[in-house]
């Protein structure tokens, strides 16, 4: 079985933008809100390492839940997967518990939420390291150091954007 990391499948989409007719292939510009937000986050970090290869985008507009801090080991994920299935009453050692999750007749968007925001500072949800290179445990020293900025730049990205929401459940529930 292969696995793919969603940024590289995002990425591999955007780099075979050649073949499609919509659009003008050089005006391709990513935008996400909070855990979109942090998948271009990803995505940004990539192609800044990936420089001087020249990224598939221009700009990029982030919203709410960008660029704030080093993702987390897989251990602390795993803690994490837990107190989201105990905040929900579910048994996250069930063999089918992902299949539980997305069932919205057993666990509603509004129960969803409201688990989440109980968990406090546990409910915020950062990447994951791993081996495969796409999330370093680096990223917030390299953007510090101006690494990220001169590799985005090295790509020929033109601007990323960058903004916060407030209230971000109320905003996503209107």
């Amino acid at each position: 079985m292969t696995t793919f990391h969603p940024s590289e499948v995002s990425l591999s989409l955007l780099f075979r933008r050649q073949s499609s007719s919509i659009g003008d292939p050089e005006q391709i510009h990513l935008e996400g809100q909070s855990a979109g937000a942090h998948i271009v986050h990803q995505l940004l970090h990539h192609a800044a390492r990936q420089a001087p290869s020249k990224a598939p985008f221009v700009t990029a507009f982030l919203q709410s839940n960008a660029i704030v801090a080093n993702p987390v080991d897989p251990a602390f994920k795993n803690d994490q997967f837990r107190q989201l299935c105990l905040a929900l009453g579910v048994d996250a050692n069930l063999p089918d518990v992902l299949d539980v999750l997305r069932d919205t007749s057993k666990v509603s968007t509004t129960r969803l939420i409201e688990a989440i925001q109980s968990m406090g500072a546990s409910g915020i949800f950062r990447g994951v390291t791993g081996s495969d290179g796409w999330v370093r445990s680096d990223e917030m020293e390299y953007q510090h150091s101006g690494g990220l900025a001169e590799g985005l730049r090295s790509a020929g990205v033109k601007c990323v954007i960058m903004g916060d929401v407030l209230d971000e459940v109320s905003c996503s529930l209107r």
